[in-house]
């Protein structure tokens, strides 16, 4: 060939490449924040996405959302799971991607995950309105969640829908914790007879849910946690080509009960939702044909155009060859699986319906027979006046529970959710009072030794000075790490929660005054306290 020949040849080769390394481009698993939610550092995890590049709006949506529920911030989310809840609307379950397969890698210009993943999403809809009391929208979020599976059962073994019997639970899917979330928004509804129809429909699903939704139903119970444990299965393209999509578990399905721990009381609940199953039972499997396809055809592609390029006496031969290599390239690097998964899901989920302590005060919990999951919540509120249901979300992970704040005792430092018994200084003055600044807490801040003369607009000031931010309003989600963690944020997050429990009941380093005057006040205010008592700030 010549000069003008050979380059285009090289141009060519170099496309198919190009081409063929874009169609591989990694989509596994995220470690990192893998990492940061097995050891319960959320406030970290939330950075990490924060920071990192974008893989797909469904993905960060349901990742950013569920860091936030277990963080203790499903108030701040409702942005995060309105915009989830409309791209789930949407509809569906990618259906329409079969056939665009054959064209695209998977044509899937949307990226909404398997069928269990999009019904999970439903899932977290639902508990971050029943947080915030939003029953109705509970209620439609799993209902929402039941119809995804029933059409993707109907479209996958084309059978008609039923009522199995049931007045109000008119889907089939194999979803029990579905039917408990539908059953939790009718009863916040106050549609008694509504959620017991939902529960039994659960209950023929998992039988021996009935110590799981009397408690509910009759009102003994005045809240419910939902508690998710492990870490969900791992998506992988197995096969020779990797075109074959499968779920390996990471954590292993068993019975164990949860156990419930609270004012002497010893009480177990059973798993009602095992997601190595469900991933199973509910994922896409009718990409795998086009996909191996697409792997024959591109090895063949690949050998032909390797024989015909070398075989070829003339340009025109050589780069029939090369574009028969770079077609082939570009099959193959079509044909391997879509690995792209929710990584924050969890292994299985409980729904335990407990009673609120007369005063505020510890609940334990732990997974039977995994010493390492034992979290102690050591805030639960009691009842508020008119408060009818209470959904506390809660996170467990054996990697995050064998630190020590897990297990701990009372908090070691005060919100606005657990005020301090005595007065204290705030913690970026040498305190344990992570309070906002109002009127009255500077008060208090006063008696611990905070010139007189400063207001509350002064404390706040100081804050601004260190570049820290007050409050989570307008975050829209996106809240950084707290004070306590090295963050720039001072916020309570919600006290029935993991987060709170990783943030407030653990010890953290004294804090680092990142500006002069209030490193110098600390210093004036410390060296007084220690000349009149004799000791600094406990």
């Amino acid at each position: 060939m010549g000069e003008r020949d050979s380059s285009l040849g090289r141009a060519v080769w170099g496309a198919a490449v190009a081409i063929a390394l874009g169609g591989c481009a990694a989509s596994g698993p995220d470690e990192r924040l893998i990492a940061d939610v097995s050891a319960g550092q959320y406030g970290f995890a939330r950075t990490h996405l924060l920071e990192s590049e974008p893989r797909g709006e469904f993905t960060d949506l349901m990742h950013l959302g569920m860091v936030n529920l277990a963080d203790g911030l499903a108030p701040e989310s409702e942005v995060v799971f309105n915009r989830l809840y409309e791209l789930l609307r949407m509809r569906g379950v990618n259906k329409d991607t079969r056939l665009a397969a054959t064209v695209t890698h998977e044509g899937v210009k949307v990226f909404r995950g398997e069928p269990f993943e999009q019904a999970m999403a439903y899932h977290y809809v639902a508990v971050q309105k029943a947080i915030v009391g939003d029953w109705g929208n509970v209620r439609a979020a799993a209902i929402g969640g039941l119809e995804l599976l029933d059409e993707f059962d109907d479209l996958r073994y084309s059978r008609g829908g039923g009522s199995g019997g049931h007045e109000y639970a008119v889907q089939d899917a194999d979803f029990a914790l579905g039917y408990l979330m539908a059953g939790l928004g009718s009863v916040g509804l106050g549609r008694i007879e509504e959620a017991a129809d939902y529960f039994s429909r659960a209950n023929e699903l998992s039988p021996g849910l009935e110590q799981t939704t009397e408690p509910v139903l009759d009102g003994s119970a005045n809240a419910v946690m939902i508690v998710d444990y492990g870490l969900g299965p791992i998506k992988l393209g197995e096969g020779a080509s990797g075109s074959a999509e499968v779920f390996r578990p990471r954590f292993s399905s068993d019975s164990r009960p949860l156990v419930v721990f609270q004012e002497g009381l010893r009480v177990a609940f059973a798993p009602v939702q095992d997601l190595n199953r469900m991933a199973w039972d509910y994922a896409w499997d009718d990409l795998r044909d086009v996909r191996a396809a697409k792997a024959v055809l591109g090895d063949g592609l690949l050998v032909g155009g390797a024989v015909v390029a070398a075989s070829s006496e003339n340009t025109e031969g050589a780069l029939v060859g090369l574009g028969l290599i770079g077609l082939g390239l570009i099959a193959k690097a079509t044909s391997h699986a879509d690995t792209r998964q929710i990584d924050t899901l969890s292994q299985r989920t409980y729904f335990v319906p407990v009673r609120l302590p007369e005063r505020a005060g510890p609940l334990s919990i732990a997974v039977e027979g995994d010493s390492g999951s034992r979290l102690t919540l050591p805030w639960v509120r009691p009842a508020r006046e008119g408060e009818r249901l209470r959904v506390m979300y809660v996170r467990l992970d054996s990697g995050s529970q064998r630190r020590g704040w897990a297990a701990a005792g009372p908090p070691k430092y005060f919100s606005d959710a657990n005020p301090p018994a005595i007065p204290m200084l705030p913690y970026i003055l040498g305190g344990r009072d992570v309070r906002t600044p109002s009127a009255d807490v500077v008060r208090d801040y006063h008696a611990a030794g905070l010139p007189a003369s400063m207001t509350s607009e002064d404390v706040r000031e100081l804050y601004r000075m260190e570049g820290i931010r007050i409050g989570t309003d307008a975050s829209r989600g996106l809240v950084g790490r707290h004070v306590l963690e090295g963050g720039s944020w001072l916020f309570t997050p919600t006290p029935e929660s993991t987060g709170f429990a990783r943030l407030f009941a653990s010890e953290h380093p004294a804090y680092r005054a990142r500006t002069e005057r209030v490193g110098e006040l600390a210093r004036e205010i410390g060296e007084r306290r220690t000349a009149l008592l004799g000791q600094p700030e406990p």
